[in-house]
C-alpha cells in the first residue's frame, strides 16, 4: 500500500558534511525518516526565536 501524499514544499539545502553525517546515523538508529527529524528541529528553531523576540 502507498503512503499517503504530504502536503509540502520541496525545500533544497547544502548543510556541512558532519551534520549530514549525524543526521543519516540518528535516523538509521532510530528509523525516523530525515524529513521528520529536520521538520521538527526547524519548527523547534523557529519556535524559540519566536519566542526570543517577543
Amino acid at each position: 500500500m502507498a503512503r499517503a501524499k504530504k502536503n509540502g514544499e520541496f525545500v533544497n539545502c547544502k548543510v556541512r558534511q558532519d551534520i549530514a553525517d549525524r543526521l543519516n546515523a540518528y535516523s538509521e538508529k532510530t528509523m525516523i525518516p530525515k524529513t521528520a527529524i529536520v521538520e521538527k528541529a526547524i519548527e523547534e528553531y523557529l519556535d524559540k526565536i519566536k519566542s526570543d523576540t517577543k
